[in-house]
């Protein structure tokens, strides 16, 4: 099944599970599927509201590749390659809003007045990712999934020490 749209193709592949069937069990460490199984995903919105020191128009934040570049770019990256991304994404905006408060003339006032909407999509963008990486992190610490995953792929992959977790339990 294939699927045409002004982002590019879809194809719906369909493979046998006999082949592989626990890999859809591990957890899944790409951005969108962590924002699925740790926070929530409904519609493309991500609820926050659990996060009382966020301001209220972040508390509910949409996450969807149509209308956020960045999220497209980076949604099928893992966690780690993720957190670089949101950290060069967070030091560009400093940058911009470094450059954007230097004015000494009308064309530059005007140019910041134009800039304005966009550089505060930014802002909000740059929060919105921000946000959500860090209650990421906070969930893989709380639930100790470095440790699930690693004890997860020793089962899949037959290491040597999975004979010790097999021991251990």
């Amino acid at each position: 099944m294939a699927r045409h749209s002004s982002f590019g193709n879809t194809t719906v592949l369909l493979v046998d599970r006999k082949e592989d069937p626990v890999t859809p069990l591990l957890n899944q460490w790409t951005y969108q599927a962590m924002i699925h199984e740790l926070l929530g995903l409904n519609n493309n919105k991500v609820d926050l509201k659990h996060l009382t020191h966020l301001p209220d128009e972040m508390k509910e934040v949409i996450i969807a590749c149509e209308d956020d570049e960045f999220f497209r770019d980076i949604m099928f990256s893992n966690f780690g390659d993720v957190a670089d991304s949101i950290h060069k994404m967070v030091q560009k905006f400093l940058t911009s809003k470094k450059s954007q408060a230097q004015f000494s003339t009308i064309e530059d006032m005007q140019r910041i007045i134009e800039n304005f909407p966009e550089f505060k999509k930014g802002e909000r963008n740059t929060t919105k990712h921000f946000n959500i990486l860090e209650e990421l992190r906070k969930q893989v610490d709380s639930k100790d999934l470095y440790e699930v995953s690693e004890l997860e792929q020793d089962l899949v992959c037959g290491s040597e020490s999975a004979s010790k977790h097999f021991k251990a339990v």
